[in-house]
């Protein structure tokens, strides 16, 4: 049986994004027959992201693995050729920076890439339930937002988004997840608090219009449809969310107040919703995971015995 080693930053600093998208693929992996063993840099415990778990590592040993998988700004460039020296190395990438040492890259964003590589969002890692997605039906008024700003929640963006969009959306119609690293807060009275959930599938399916950071969630969001607004909380998320508004799938803001306008827009404009809907289920068709997984596999080669 072919082992692939993943190794994708995670905790406090990194948040969960690296390890959302490598688990959905460490998933596609086990679908398509392989065994795979998960590494996270900069975990302090243990954790389990979608049923996969990941072991707190400062040094990953990928020994043994057929092709080894990074998902990583933290992995230094020794520790890149290192890995590279071992087994065939499969690289997320999120900017332009090279990577000689890398076999194969799977660069993020809505455009192509160079010859060779992974690019564009039908390489777009969702977890399994992302792959079968219902019908969208667009309420005529906007009953429910959801702020969705990453695991970390940095400068309490999140927070500060929530109280703003209560101005404009009636009570209880906001919902602010929590995730398991976001500081102590002050949160707007009527404001719903979704706690370090697992997912948010079903949450995207319900909600009217998402407010999110430019990472996974975003992605996840086109995948079923909801119309988006988008801040940017981190520079490598800046590329994705610019080509991402420029082929029509999101509205990108930068400050909370902004966010509040482009959302009460929005909740006015029942068609400009309804395209942004269309435009991102034809962008993110939720199979990513399963091409990127094939191409490891093959990248792998054979496994012994066959």
């Amino acid at each position: 049986m072919t082992l692939v080693a993943l190794i994708a930053d995670g905790g406090p600093e990194a948040g969960l994004g690296h390890l959302s998208r490598s688990s959905s693929l460490a998933l596609a992996l086990r679908e398509q027959g392989a065994s795979v063993r998960t590494l996270g840099l900069g975990l302090q415990v243990p954790i389990e992201r979608y049923g996969v778990r990941w072991e707190a590592v400062g040094d990953p040993d990928p020994r043994g693995a057929d092709v080894i998988v990074l998902d990583s700004y933290l992995a230094t460039g020794a520790l890149r050729a290192s890995l590279g020296s071992s087994a065939p190395l499969v690289a997320f990438v999120d900017d332009q920076r090279p990577a000689a040492e890398v076999a194969l890259i799977v660069r993020s964003g809505a455009r192509g890439g160079r010859v060779g590589e992974l690019a564009g969002l039908n390489y777009a890692c969702l977890g399994p339930e992302y792959r079968s997605v219902p019908p969208r039906r667009l309420r005529p008024e906007v009953e429910r937002v959801l702020v969705a700003t990453g695991a970390g929640d940095q400068n309490g963006i999140g927070a500060a988004l929530a109280r703003e969009l209560r101005r404009i959306v009636p009570d209880g119609g906001v919902s602010l997840v929590r995730g398991p690293y976001a500081p102590p807060t002050d949160i707007a009275p009527g404001v719903q608090i979704v706690s370090a959930p697992e997912g948010l599938f079903s949450m995207l399916v319900e909600a009217d219009i998402v407010v999110s950071a430019a990472g996974q969630t975003v992605l996840e969001a086109l995948a079923v449809g909801a119309p988006c607004v988008v801040v940017v909380t981190a520079e490598n998320q800046r590329r994705q969310a610019a080509e991402l508004e420029e082929v029509g799938g999101i509205t990108v803001a930068a400050t909370v107040e902004q966010v509040a306008v482009a959302v009460g827009a929005l909740a006015g404009d029942l068609s400009a919703r309804r395209r942004q809907a269309r435009v991102g289920r034809r962008l993110v068709d939720g199979q990513g995971a399963m091409r990127v997984a094939a191409a490891v596999l093959e990248l792998a080669g054979p496994p012994a015995g066959a």
